[in-house]
């Protein structure tokens, strides 16, 4: 885990590196399901904060951990910045993917 935990801290503005980080967390930790929202939030949130691309990683793999495991995403992980992000980021993205990041924030607003 710190060997994944020190790659992923090099960087963790770059996408790859998060997806990375993300992946690794399933076989480091020995299962899917063992990841949580904050890990999510841990991986994508630097990358959602300065591209769409991430935004949208962030939210494909909310909607991943949630289809595994049954957590959505919760309020709780979210800071100001990160949903304000998510908001105005969302008319960028291409039609077909807005719908997983409106889920994300639907999901929030009523965590």
């Amino acid at each position: 885990m710190e060997a994944l935990e020190n790659a992923f801290a090099q960087d963790p503005t770059k996408l790859a590196g998060a997806k990375r980080y993300w992946e690794g967390l399933g076989s480091v930790l020995g299962h899917y399901d063992v990841r949580s929202g904050q890990y999510v939030i841990k991986a994508y949130r630097n990358c959602a904060l300065i591209s769409g691309e991430g935004l949208l990683a962030l939210a494909v793999a909310y909607r991943e951990l949630s289809e595994m495991s049954g957590e959505g995403p919760r309020a709780k992980f979210f800071d100001e910045e990160l949903i304000e992000s998510m908001r105005s980021r969302l008319p960028e993205l291409p039609h077909g993917d807005r719908s997983v990041v409106q889920w994300v924030l639907d999901s929030i607003q009523t965590s």
